[in-house]
């Protein structure tokens, strides 16, 4: 476990770099945070969210959001599954039917998502997706990644300090454990995530 400032202080330990600026720092600290946040799938980054569906059917896209994990419609108090779709093909199904309960969805630009079939009005859509943690700033803060795996920020810290001293080596080797444990972390989530159960295939929507 670490707060910002602690990693800060063993990247410095670590590198024997005491000439960069703590803000310089900060950012190999932000870099590697942001890369380890794209590459992990791991219920800890999972959010969830409830939107409104607007009368033309479009609904906000959260502000850290990353990757839709599951997206369902809530209609008349009952809840459907929703289907991925290019957002041409969610067109052309409005133009075709607009009756019945939500099945699909699509992304349109950055800022919203839509579904098909819609209603004027009532419709909301029941979101579970992963999140990109915010950058810390304060040296006494801390997160999920520097508490639960401090050495994703240590080694992916260390790959932009080599980065940024040019140092080549540095930054394969750095980068190869940066890679090593991002797929333990992963492996472990997995493996935690199906622990105690044994999977098993529904026949028949049960």
């Amino acid at each position: 476990m670490a707060t910002y400032g602690e990693m800060r202080d063993r990247l410095k330990e670590y590198s024997q770099r005491r000439n960069i600026p703590d803000t310089t720092f900060n950012l190999f600290m932000d870099t590697a945070q942001s890369r380890a946040n794209r590459s992990l799938r791991i219920p800890s980054l999972e959010q969830i969210s409830t939107q409104a569906v607007s009368t033309t059917g479009y609904f906000d896209v959260p502000a850290d959001y990353l990757e839709m994990r599951s997206a369902m419609a809530i209609n008349n108090d009952n809840l459907y599954p929703l289907e991925r779709k290019s957002y041409d093909e969610i067109n052309q199904r409005l133009v075709y039917t607009k009756e019945g309960a939500p099945c699909y969805f699509g992304r349109w630009g950055d800022a919203t998502f839509r579904v098909a079939p819609y209603r004027a009005e009532g419709d909301q859509v029941y979101l579970t997706y992963y999140k990109i943690l915010p950058d810390l700033v304060a040296d006494s803060e801390t997160n999920w990644f520097f508490t639960y795996s401090p050495e994703l920020i240590l080694y992916g810290g260390m790959e932009e300090l080599s980065k940024y001293a040019r140092d080549q080596e540095g930054t394969q080797r750095w980068g190869e454990q940066f890679q090593r444990e991002t797929l333990i972390v992963q492996a472990m989530e997995d493996r935690a995530a199906w622990s105690g159960s044994t999977l098993a295939v529904s026949v028949g929507g049960r």
